[in-house]
Formats: C-alpha cells, structure tokens, sequence
C-alpha cells in the first residue's frame, strides 16, 4: 500500500486510536508502519505532527512509541468522548486556521449540514465580533468555534437565542474557575467586569438556520495593547492553565442543556437565568447605540430579551441593539 492510498486525516486517527489503545506502553514503528500501510518514515512525520496539536508522546530507540498524554489537543478523539450531548457537537469539525468559522459553518449549513454541527479552528484570520469588530485569535491558547443551529421559533423571540448561548456558556465555564461568570447585555461574558468571552448570533432567516459564533480565552496570558485592562482568560481566573478539550466538552454540553430548555419552555427561563447572572442590573449604565448614548438604570429585560432602561426623566427606553458601559 503507497502513502496515497488512505488519506492522512484517517491515518492519523488510526494512529492515534492504537497509542490510546497501549497508552503506558510502546508501541514498535515497525507496527505502526504495518498498521498505517506507511514507511516507518512516514510515521515519525505523523508523530511529529501529533506532537506540534498537543500529544505528548515519548519515542524510544528500539522500543517506539508511547502516548504520554493528549496535551491541549482539540482533536475529535479528546473532545468528542468528553460529549454527553444528543446533537450537539455529533459532528465536529476541527481545522488549523480558517478565515472566519462562522462564514465556514454558514457554507456548510447552506450545503445542508445538520442541526448541531460545530466547526472549531486554533486560529481565526478573519475572526469577527459584534459591529464588525475583530476578533483576536492567536493559535493554541483559546476556543474559536460556531455551531450550525436550525431552531423553529417565532422570529421575534430570535434574540432570546443569544442569551440562552450566554447562559449555556456561563454554566459550561463555571467549574473551570470555581464560581460563574457574568454576563454584559447583549453577548459579552465577564470575570471581575473583564471580557474574556464573547459570543455572535447571526440569522440567515432565508436560508432557515443560524450561526452562533464563540470565542472564549482559556490560556491566553498577555493581550495587545488595546484589549490590556479589559480582558481576561479562564486561566488568568484559575491561577493555572486549563484543557481546552475539557472546556469545549462542557461549554457544548452546556449549550445543548440550554438551548432545548428554551425549544421546549420558550423565553421566561432562559430570562430567568441570565438575570441571575447579571450583577449590574438595578445599576446606572451607558448604553450606546445607533440612536446614540443614553444614561440611566437598567430594570431588567422584556419577554424578547431587549433591554429595559429607566433614564433620569422618568422614561423607560427598549434597547434592541447597542453596547453597554458598566461602571
């Protein structure tokens, strides 16, 4: 069998299935050869190249190879055995770099990928926020992923999605750090008033799905200029670093928990939820939106997950889209 005749995705997870299988023990190149229908040559590339994902595997002269350990790997067989999810996350897939993994999972969904689909990359050229704003993505420290949605819901309740995404997120980070995060109106999620994730639902309503976009920093330790004093990471948060493998499971897992809460018992708990985890609320905050800047006290939120704002003359403002500045 030639190098050609399997295509390398497969052989690699074939690969990676027997070092599973023996881990603490060796495995001979010679056998992984045969097994993969490669060059013991061959092999070692591969090994490399499961070292540089994050695999910690040991290799030994005359004895082979011996997986230590899965390191900070966001391939499928560390994340998908961490899933207790029915749809969520069932199909998964990862990539190096993309330009934006939202504009990869909208081509898939458009191609007829089902419900639940998660496309994941260690790192975004293109990666974006809301308004347009750029994501930062640096490769191997944090979770860039979008997830292909096909709920069937009353349009007007749309962006009730966004919060139960905040919700399943808060909840799914919760044990990685010892106590829940915050949520900022209408997407962002904060330790100590600092951003360390952010999320962005876009609907594609002709084509009957929605993309929800997420990025949240798990290791990410230093931060340019212009996000210094306004973002954290989990492990910032933790005090030591954090298995990204671990953090998706659960974020997925939580995600899916969430968003069937709110197809079968619609707004009133999802509300309920991110209420909860929004200290600001009864606070005076500045809201800038396309109407421009409003000042007053945020009250809550209405049954379609707008924002309710009590300005200094007596007038309660809906706020359907905007940024908040907490003080």
């Amino acid at each position: 069998m030639s190098d050609n005749d399997q295509a390398p995705t497969d052989r690699e997870e074939v690969l990676i299935e027997k070092l599973r299988a023996s881990v603490g023990q060796f495995v001979s190149g010679t056998d992984l050869a045969s097994l993969l229908g490669v060059s013991r040559a061959a092999v070692g590339k591969r090994i490399l190249g499961l070292r540089r994902k994050g695999w910690e595997i040991e290799a030994v002269p005359n004895r082979g190879y011996r997986l230590i350990s899965a390191g900070d790997s966001l391939a499928p067989e560390s994340v998908t055995p961490l899933l207790n999810t029915r749809w969520m996350g069932r199909l998964y897939l990862p990539h190096e770099e993309l330009g934006s993994t939202s504009d990869a999972a909208a081509k898939m969904a458009e191609e007829g990928a089902p419900n639940g689909t998660v496309v994941l990359a260690e790192s975004q050229t293109g990666g974006r926020g809301r308004m347009g704003r750029a994501w930062h993505s640096p490769p191997g420290v944090n979770l860039h992923f979008s997830v292909v949605l096909r709920p069937e819901m009353d349009p007007a309740i749309a962006p009730v999605l966004s919060l139960a995404a905040a919700v399943g997120i808060a909840n799914g980070v919760r044990g990685f750090v010892g106590h829940p995060p915050t949520v900022k109106w209408p997407n962002d999620l904060l330790y100590r008033r600092l951003k360390f994730c952010g999320l962005l639902l876009e609907m594609l309503g002709a084509s009957r799905f929605v993309i929800v976009g997420v990025g949240v920093n798990v290791n990410m330790m230093s931060f340019p200029p212009e996000l210094q004093g306004t973002t954290t990471s989990l492990q910032n948060e933790r005090g030591e670093p954090v298995r990204r493998s671990a953090v998706l499971a659960s974020v997925l897992n939580s995600l899916e928990d969430w968003f069937d809460r709110f197809y079968s018992d619609g707004p009133r708990p999802v509300l309920g939820a991110w209420l909860g985890l929004a200290d600001w609320i009864g606070q005076r905050v500045v809201v800038s939106g396309p109407k421009g800047r409003l000042a007053g006290v945020a009250i809550g939120l209405d049954d379609a997950g707008a924002l309710r704002l009590r300005t200094d003359d007596g007038q309660e403002h809906r706020i359907l889209s905007g940024t908040v500045e907490l003080r």
